[in-house]
Order: C-alpha cells, then sequence, then structure tokens
C-alpha cells in the first residue's frame, strides 16, 4: 500500500481488515498524501459489539463494516456453476 502511494499508483486505497497493526501504513498515507482516499472495509463478527478500530478508521476518508450476513451471501454456492466442483464444507 505505501510503494503504491508513493509511486502514485492509485488514487484510492481500500484496506479490508480492521487489525490496527496496519495503522502505521494508513497514517502515513494521509499524513504525506492526503490527496489520497482511504476507505475501509472491516469484516466485525457479532451483532453487538460491531465497532470499527477506531486505530485506523480515524485516518479513513468512509468505511463499512461487513456483517455475518455479507460474508455469508460473498461464499461459493454448493456446487460451482457449469463444473463439477462443490463448496468444501469447511467454508
Amino acid at each position: 500500500m505505501l510503494a503504491g502511494a508513493w509511486t502514485g499508483a492509485f488514487e484510492q486505497a481500500i484496506l479490508c481488515s480492521n487489525d490496527s497493526d496496519l495503522e502505521g501504513a494508513f497514517s502515513t498515507i494521509k499524513r504525506h498524501l492526503p490527496q489520497i482516499r482511504l476507505g475501509l472495509v472491516a469484516p466485525v463478527l457479532g451483532e453487538d459489539h460491531r465497532r470499527i478500530s477506531k486505530d485506523l478508521s480515524q485516518y479513513a476518508d468512509w468505511s463499512k463494516i461487513l456483517s455475518p450476513v455479507h460474508l455469508k451471501n460473498s461464499q461459493l454456492p454448493d456446487r460451482i456453476p457449469n463444473s463439477v466442483l462443490y463448496r468444501p464444507d469447511a467454508w
């Protein structure tokens, strides 16, 4: 993310994580290249404790929480269309 920001490879970066260990990258981009829009998509478990990391969100221009329903709907179907492949039970 940092290399792409420094080389001008993008105008917007979207981080799909809720891991505050990535705060350094987000804060560095926002501090040195404020014209780059930063988006945060966070998979947060549990309906009662759905919060996006403040460490990350303070640098994001926008954010979105992925609920368990979003994650379920993004899974492959049980049988992959037009193939003989099936989604593993563990998924």
